[in-house]
Parts: C-alpha cells; structure tokens; sequence
C-alpha cells in the first residue's frame, strides 16, 4: 500500500526528509488543519481486504494525546471543517 498523488495534490510531507517517505496529499487549511492522503492497495492487498474485510492503522503518537482520524473508501467523506467545527449536514 502506498500514498500516491491525485490531481487534488496540493502538498507533499517530507519532501525533503530522507528519513521519511514522502506523503502526497490535500491539504484543506480549514479550521482543524485537514489534510487528505490517497493511497493505493496492491493486486494481494485488495484481496487481503476482500476476504478479510479489515485495515490496520497504526500512528506515532510519541506520547502526546491520539489525532482524530477517519478511514474512508469515500472520497467524499472528507469535508474541510467550517470555523465553528461543525459541518453544514450536522446542522439541518
């Protein structure tokens, strides 16, 4: 599985850090700071999810508190978030 860029692409993370990989992604420098990575199962990998219906995550928290994220296969489930933290479907 690996970050790949989109026409969406805005910004790269650790571009210029060798000791990390570089992560493509959106970046919506909205109210919680949202950035949006895409990335691309292999041939196996989608089998893997097929059969198994399951995606690990894991995160470096280096000891301070978890980030909230959202694992999604939809695209359109990532909004940027207005100044008053809530989107406009939570308020009808």
């Amino acid at each position: 599985m690996k970050p790949i860029k989109t026409d969406k692409t805005n910004y790269t993370w650790g571009e210029s850090q060798e000791q990390y990989n570089n992560l493509p992604a959106e970046n919506f420098e909205d109210y919680v700071g949202t950035v949006k990575s895409t990335w691309q199962l292999t041939f196996f990998e989608r089998l893997v999810v097929l059969f198994t219906g399951k995606i690990f995550v894991s995160q470096w928290t280096f000891y301070a508190p978890l980030q909230p994220i959202n694992i999604t296969v939809n695209e359109n489930d990532i909004k940027p978030v207005p100044a008053d933290g809530h989107s406009k479907e939570e308020t009808k």
